[in-house]
Order: C-alpha cells, then sequence, then structure tokens
C-alpha cells in the first residue's frame, strides 16, 4: 500500500489530497485505489469543521480476525475486502472553557464485507461462520467532554447506526437454503459510553465506565432450525481505583460488570459476569 498525498495550508484550515494506492497478491491479484482526503477548518480557535474520505483493501488476516472474534470458524479463511470510501464529517466546538462538544456523520461502503452467523456448518456447530455481503454502514452521533466539575473530568458519546446489505456471491446457504433477511449481523445499530475520572485527592483517581449496545441480531441454528434472533443488549458498568505510590509504582483494583448482565459480543458464548482484578503497574 502506498499513499501519495499533497498538502495544502492556511492560517485557519488545512487540507490534505491523496490517495490510496494498494496491490493484494492472493488468488486474484487485485489492484484498488481509494481516497484518502482529509480538511479540517477553524473558526475563531475554538470551532472546528471537519471532513475525511478514506478507504482501501481490508486484508482479514488470521491475527485480524483473532482480533475481532476469536470463534470464528477454524477451517474458513476470512476473504479480504475491499472499503471503496468512507466518509465522516462533524463540528467540534469549545467555546466554553472546560467544555467540549462533537457533532458527526458518516458513511462507509465495503464490497465483500463479513458478518458472522452462528453454526451453520456440520462439523463445527459451535463457531461463527462468515456471510459475505456488501455492507454500507450510516451513522450519526455526538459526544460532550467537560472539567467543569471540581477534580472531575466527564465524557460522554452516543451513535447511532443503519445499514443497507446485499448478499454477494459465495456466502452461505444453511442447510442449502439461503437467508431471505438481508441485516448486518452481530452488528448494533446504537451504541452509548459513558466515562468519569474523579480525582478526590492528589494520589487517588477513581474511574467509572459504562458501555451500553444495542439492537444487535444474528442468524444462528436454533432448537427451531435456521433463524434470525435477538441477541441480548449489552449494558456494563464497571468500575476502576488506582492509588499513585511513586511517581513509577501505582496499584489499581477494578470491579467489572457491576450490574451482573448476562451478554454475549459473539452469539452463543457469554461474557464474564461480575469480576474483580487487582494489580500493580511499574513505569521505566
Amino acid at each position: 500500500t502506498g499513499t501519495p498525498y499533497i498538502k495544502f495550508q492556511g492560517e485557519s484550515w488545512n487540507i490534505d489530497l491523496g490517495v490510496n494506492a494498494s496491490a493484494l497478491f492472493d488468488i486474484k491479484n487485485k489492484i484498488h485505489f481509494s481516497p484518502n482526503i482529509k480538511a479540517e477548518v477553524r473558526l475563531y480557535d475554538v470551532n472546528v469543521f471537519y471532513a475525511e474520505v478514506t478507504g482501501g483493501i481490508n486484508n482479514n488476516t488470521y491475527l485480524d480476525i483473532l482480533q475481532e472474534n476469536r470463534y470464528a470458524n477454524p477451517i474458513s479463511r476470512i476473504d479480504y475486502s475491499k472499503t471503496l470510501y468512507d466518509i465522516k464529517a462533524g463540528f467540534k466546538s469549545g467555546v466554553v472553557n472546560g467544555l467540549e462538544f462533537d457533532l458527526f456523520a458518516g458513511y462507509k461502503k465495503t464490497d465483500k464485507d463479513h458478518l458472522y452467523i452462528f453454526g451453520q456448518t456440520n462439523t463445527w456447530a459451535n463457531v461463527s461462520d462468515a456471510l459475505y455481503a456488501d455492507v454500507s454502514t450510516g451513522h450519526i452521533g455526538g459526544s460532550l467532554k467537560t472539567s467543569l466539575i471540581p477534580y472531575t473530568d466527564l465524557s460522554a458519546k452516543i451513535t447511532g447506526y443503519f445499514y443497507d446489505v446485499k448478499y454477494v456471491n459465495g456466502y452461505i446457504n444453511p442447510v442449502g437454503e439461503p437467508i431471505s433477511e438481508k441485516k448486518a449481523w452481530g452488528r448494533p445499530t446504537f451504541t452509548a459510553e459513558l466515562n468519569a475520572d474523579v480525582k478526590p485527592i492528589d494520589k487517588v483517581t477513581l474511574s467509572l465506565n459504562y458501555l451500553y449496545a444495542g439492537g444487535r441480531k444474528t442468524y444462528a441454528m436454533t432448537s427451531l432450525g435456521n433463524s434470525s434472533v435477538s441477541m441480548k443488549d449489552i449494558n456494563e458498568l464497571n468500575f476502576r481505583g488506582e492509588y499513585q505510590i511513586t511517581d513509577w509504582v501505582s496499584v489499581n483494583a477494578r470491579l467489572n460488570n457491576i450490574l451482573f448482565q448476562k451478554y454475549e459480543l459473539q452469539y452463543g458464548y457469554p461474557m464474564q459476569g461480575f469480576n474483580v482484578l487487582g494489580g500493580v503497574n511499574f513505569k521505566f
């Protein structure tokens, strides 16, 4: 992959005009070009309009897939995919000192993207199989950060998603029958995140993190046959405390999934319930 570009810059704006050029050597050799454009305009130093258009080949190597879904079928290889374009734009403002918000939206189109469905092969019934589709993903949302509360940093982010899915040649037909529903299997339609860091005294930091993701569905082999299945919403609250003993040594404790929620990131594999972790950090 190569990314040639030219940069333009003024007092309150900058633009990068470039292209991602990719050559892929596989069962079929491919050459792919996609845009790599970034722009930013500042108003009064505290307001920023920004936009970018990128894309490229997604290699989907074995190590990439393990990070994405460790339960992917081990006898199947996930093919590469091509993001034709990924458009993002937004407006950030910090007009109030200690308060910053960001409103954003975007649209992405990926050819031969892979969605995970569950237990469609007879040999490996408890793993995720890949269903290939051309997937267009739009999103809109906003984030807020503030340090107006003494000794406290707060941030919140919400994002809504919508999808357009078109199956491509080679997608899996469970038991020889095509899947009539065209959904972005496993992907959420709404996410939210809240983070709070409090320093009641100089050497102590208390952190609270809340995660939510809803609207997920999968296509799975169930007792009633192959069908669409609604997945339970992710609804997780975590707490962390840290004490800085010296500049290079600190101790911490974590309480994870305080709400005792039962949910799955990948269908068929429940996440761990409430758990406690502790540790020591060393900086060199």
